[in-house]
């Protein structure tokens, strides 16, 4: 990678219990003779920074580039769902195929967005950007440029998307009042997967 890695040790925070080391997904860190956490020569062409070393560290001894591990979201523990409950959640979910025709305010499309960066990608990277339109019509235009588009395509197999666009009805977007759309940059690791 192209940018500097560097990880400091609080060496009076530190408890030497080697956690860090466990974690390192490339085994980029080793522990000196004192059994302090340090950074194998290697981590500086191999470090992609993905943070799991200062995630895992329970007395926030480790700084990633000068990130104050106290700067971080602390993990509440007390928040995780029950086996169960998660089962049921996950297996309640459904794809949405009506919508309000009411948009939501700018806040909270940005709230939601803000929550979704935190869906893995490769390398902790997070390069996924977002456009989303904020006007109802200008999403309803989009949903008409697909309909023109398909009526261009040979052999279109969702004819009766077409078929229920003429009769009024949106089988397109579902009158959804906004549209989002991931997008990054094709030199990223794994954009396909990162941006699904």
């Amino acid at each position: 990678m192209s940018r500097q890695i560097s990880v400091d040790v609080d060496r009076e925070r530190c408890a030497r219990d080697g956690l860090c080391v466990r974690e390192c997904p490339l085994g980029l860190i080793e522990l000196d003779e004192t059994d302090f956490p340090r950074l194998r020569k290697a981590a500086e062409r191999l470090c992609f920074g993905c943070g799991h070393c200062v995630a895992v560290c329970p007395k926030a001894a480790l700084c990633l580039n000068g990130r104050d591990p106290e700067s971080l979201t602390p993990v509440d523990r007390s928040w995780k769902p029950e086996p169960e409950k998660l089962r049921h959640f996950l297996a309640a979910r459904r794809s949405i195929r009506f919508y309000r025709p009411e948009p939501l305010e700018r806040g909270e499309i940005t709230r939601l967005l803000d929550a979704a960066r935190y869906a893995p990608s490769a390398v902790n990277a997070q390069p996924v950007h977002w456009t989303v339109t904020l006007a109802p019509e200008r999403t309803r235009e989009l949903a008409e440029l697909t309909v023109d588009w398909m009526k261009s395509v040979p052999d279109m197999p969702y004819k009766g998307w077409l078929a229920a666009w003429e009769r009024g009805e949106d089988k397109i977007l579902h009158g959804a009042p906004h549209l989002v759309i991931l997008h990054a940059h094709q030199e990223s690791r794994w954009p396909q997967v990162d941006c699904a």
